[in-house]
């Protein structure tokens, strides 16, 4: 029983941590608006997240003591934070922020292809088209089948979203296959950020030569939910959700993460969505339903092929 509880609850974490890394834009744009350049605005994204975590893991009475093991998939972890964000900002300057989100969610097959080629672990059937209804669904979400749709891109660009949707995929299967597979969620998310914040600032340095102050207090009260919620949060969340239900299903539950990027479209800068999108919120969801009930339909999915294969196999002796 208690096993089904935590299973339930590491499917909701789940989905409030792709559901809060969707808010990414509604406290990103008003900065980047201001004039701020996206490496500016990922440092500290990144270092006051670290900060914040500081404080709560200490405030919690817990310790920021690391077994020698424990530090390099830190540093990895860090690194490809940083370079998962990084390359997903680049990417817009390419292409259609729509688009460039279709191709960065290619990272629930990066997942489970790494996962199966290098851990041997098995995929379902039922796995596989949550997967492809999750990536239709977010296809059509962001309005990339429209005729009105520019769809050339670049190569350099293709590749550059692709390589932030791995990157994110290797995150998430570090976090499950490494040293710090068990390690309090607060303090590897402390770890990490504390890595990406100086990741970031080198790239901050080397693209500008420096890192821009924020312009005004707005710019700093965003900035600061920016490193809270779809940060500090939505990071915490996704360590407990790949500890509790695995790497794949984690990443199937991303669909939540454009889905709500959409709705903050919608509700908070007044965008619209195609009548496209209400077919791809459809499709997003019953991928998330598909892969949670996916411990039940699959056995029982395999027990029928197995009865058809031993009805097959009478009918032929006969």
């Amino acid at each position: 029983m208690k096993a089904i509880t935590s299973k339930s609850t590491g499917w909701l974490i789940g989905i409030l941590s792709s559901a809060t890394f969707g808010l990414i834009p509604l406290f990103a744009k008003p900065v980047i608006n201001e004039g701020v350049p996206h490496q500016a605005v990922v440092f500290y994204r990144f270092l006051i997240a670290a900060i914040m975590m500081a404080v709560l893991h200490g405030a919690m009475g817990g310790s920021f003591r690391l077994r020698k093991k424990e530090i390099f998939p830190l540093v990895i972890l860090g690194a490809l934070y940083t370079g998962s964000a990084m390359l997903l900002f680049w990417g817009y300057s390419f292409m259609a922020s729509g688009v460039a989100t279709v191709i960065h969610f290619m990272y629930p097959f990066f997942t489970s292809l790494i996962l199966f080629l290098c851990f041997r672990e098995r995929i379902g059937i039922i796995t596989i088209i949550s997967m492809v209804f999750a990536v239709f669904g977010v296809s059509l979400l962001m309005n990339l089948w429209s005729p009105n749709t520019e769809l050339h891109i670049p190569f350099s660009g293709f590749v550059i979203v692709l390589l932030s949707g791995l990157c994110y995929a290797l995150y998430i299967v570090v976090v499950q296959h490494s040293a710090v597979h068990n390690m309090p969620g607060r303090l590897l998310s402390f770890w990490v950020m504390l890595f990406a914040s100086i990741g970031s600032v080198i790239n901050s340095l080397i693209a500008y030569g420096e890192v821009m102050l924020l312009p005004s207090v707005s710019s700093w009260i965003n900035i600061s939910l920016l490193a809270l919620v779809p940060t500090v949060v939505s990071n915490i969340a996704l360590v407990f959700a790949v500890q509790s239900i695995g790497a794949t299903k984690t990443a199937v539950l991303g669909a939540f993460e454009p889905l709500t990027a959409v709705m903050v479209g919608v509700f908070c800068f007044h965008e619209q969505i195609e009548a496209m999108g209400y077919w791809g919120i459809i499709l997003i969801v019953l991928a998330v339903v598909l892969t949670v009930m996916s411990g039940q339909i699959e056995p029982k999915l395999r027990d029928y092929v197995r009865h058809l294969k031993r009805v097959i196999t009478s009918s032929k002796m006969k």
